[in-house]
Order: C-alpha cells, then sequence, then structure tokens
C-alpha cells in the first residue's frame, strides 16, 4: 500500500461516516464504552491483587520473622488480606468475562457494521449484536484465545522492561546525585533528561514485538465477521497471511491518525467518540478489504484493486 492508496482509503472512510454520521458514532461508542469499562474491571483487579495483596503480604511476611508482629496483629492483617484477594478476584472475573463473552463479540458486530457500512450507508445498527448467534461459541473462543496470546505478549514486555527499565532510572537517578542535590546542575538536568530518554527508548523497545504481534492480530474480528464458523487456526493463520509484507503500511497508517488522537486525549476523549474513532475504524476496516482483495488475487487469481 502506497501514499496514495492510503489517502483514498481514508477519503473512503470519511464519505462513509458522513453518509451514515450518529450510527456510526453509537457503534464506535458502544464498542469503546464496554471495552474500557470491562478492562478497567481486569486491569484494577490484578492491579489491586499484585499491588495490595502480594506486596501486602511480603510485608507482613517479613515483619513477622523480625518479632515486629504479635499474633493477633497477624491474624488482623490476614484478614485484610484476604478481603483484598476476594475483592481484586471479583473485579478481575467480572472484568475477564465481560470482556471475553460480551465486549469481544460486540467489538466484532462493530467491526461487521463498520466494514458493511463502507458499502451500504443504510447498514443498520444491528449489526453490532451479529455475534450473539449460532456461532456465539466459536467467536467468543477466537477472541478470548486471541486476548490470552496478546496478554501474555503484554506480560513479557512489562517484566523485560521492569527488569531492565527500572533499574536504569534509579541507578542513573542514584549516579546523578539527584537524590542528594536540592538544586542540581546543569549537567545532572541535561544527563537527567538522557537518562528520561533511555529510559523512554528501553519502553518503546520492549514493547515493540507486542505491536507487532497485535499487527498479525488485526484482522481476525473482520474475518469472523464473515466467517463466523471458521476454525481458529485458520482465522489466525489467514490474519497473519494478510499483514504480511504490510506491516510498514499499516504502521503508517496508525501513526497518521496521532494527532488526531492526541486531540481526542486533550478534549477528554470526545473528539474521540465524536470523530477520530468510526474515521479510524472505517480507515481500519478499508485497509481489511483491500488486503483481502489482494490476498484473494495472490491465492486465486481474482481482482486486486479494492473497489472504492
Amino acid at each position: 500500500m502506497n501514499k496514495n492508496d492510503r489517502k483514498n482509503f481514508k477519503a473512503w472512510a470519511k464519505n462513509s461516516m458522513h453518509k451514515n454520521y450518529w450510527k456510526s458514532v453509537f457503534a464506535s461508542l458502544i464498542f469503546l464504552g464496554l471495552t474500557f469499562f470491562f478492562l478497567y474491571f481486569l486491569t484494577y483487579g490484578i492491579s489491586l491483587l499484585m499491588g495490595c495483596g502480594v506486596g501486602f503480604g511480603f510485608g507482613m511476611l517479613a515483619a513477622y520473622l523480625e518479632g515486629g508482629l504479635a499474633d493477633e496483629e497477624v491474624i488482623i492483617i490476614l484478614f485484610m488480606m484476604a478481603v483484598f484477594l476476594v475483592i481484586s478476584a471479583v473485579f478481575t472475573i467480572i472484568g475477564a468475562v465481560g470482556k471475553f463473552f460480551i465486549a469481544n463479540p460486540l467489538e466484532l458486530g462493530c467491526k461487521k457494521y463498520f466494514t458493511n457500512g463502507l458499502y451500504n450507508p443504510q447498514t443498520k445498527l444491528g449489526e453490532v449484536g451479529t455475534a450473539f448467534g449460532n456461532s456465539y461459541k466459536n467467536i467468543a473462543k477466537v477472541l478470548c484465545i486471541r486476548d490470552i496470546y496478546l496478554g501474555l505478549w503484554y506480560t513479557l514486555a512489562m517484566t523485560i522492561y521492569m527488569i531492565i527499565g527500572t533499574p536504569v532510572l534509579y541507578g542513573g537517578m542514584f549516579m546523578l546525585g539527584a537524590f542528594d542535590e536540592a538544586t542540581p546542575n546543569i549537567g545532572a538536568i541535561l544527563g537527567m533528561f538522557l537518562l528520561i530518554a533511555l529510559v523512554y527508548v528501553i519502553f518503546f523497545a520492549s514493547f515493540t514485538p507486542v505491536y507487532i504481534q497485535s499487527l498479525h492480530y488485526l484482522f481476525i474480528p473482520y474475518i469472523l465477521a464473515e466467517n463466523p464458523d471458521m476454525p481458529r487456526k485458520q482465522v489466525f493463520a489467514l490474519s497473519k497471511q494478510m499483514i504480511q509484507g504490510n506491516k510498514k503500511s499499516v504502521f503508517i497508517m496508525h501513526l497518521s491518525f496521532m494527532g488526531w488522537l492526541i486531540l481526542g486525549a486533550c478534549t477528554c476523549g470526545i473528539l474521540h467518540i465524536l470523530y477520530v474513532g468510526p474515521y479510524m475504524k472505517y480507515t481500519t476496516a478499508a485497509y481489511y478489504k483491500a488486503l483481502q482483495q489482494r490476498h484473494q488475487a495472490l491465492n486465486y487469481g481474482q481482482n486486486s484493486s479494492p473497489t472504492v
């Protein structure tokens, strides 16, 4: 995909969005709202488990071994820790179940709505619920496995970043004397900026493989929307084949929305809901249809020119 293709796809996306504006906004809002709602529960539960449960437990154990806690205090702390663990488990379960069995099928329905909307401005909003039909079990399973794989990649990246980035940050701050000097000199300030830049480099290096892997899974909901009974291995393989050789183009497409995303963040997400979200979803759907036609042309000899 070249620059002209990207312009054509964006023009196609804008035209489709303007023809069906309010339904597009509502479809995007359903996807964003429920996804963030359940992800909040999931991440909050996991954070509470790790931050309050595990950390609290290790702190109590250390204090007890040093003889700083009486038996009664240990019982109270253990009770409080159990409460934290139960709360975190409830939040995690709600988030995971909601994401896997409600938000993910709705994600597929939204992708189908935006894909159909490229060709038909009269596409009904009911397409959003299309996954809750006869093929619901397969759809939920495939998208659940996708999320688990991405979660494992994210966990690996975060672990690498924490192992490398955290010691670099605090070690560098210690070497610069940032903890000791109330008024650091110009050299220390410059060194701090360089240290922060290095930490950012480590962060992006750690999470770049996650982004690349997410591109392999990018078209899974679109493929499932058109083939809801397709086996999981075939869906994953087809998505990877379609993105092969096109990662750079899709990355540039994502990068081209960076300014819009920043503006959306500055408006507390209002601009994202009213414009940026639907615009991006239509553009991604246009990329999917173009790459789908190209893949079919390479494998079955069909015309590879996307219909805009």
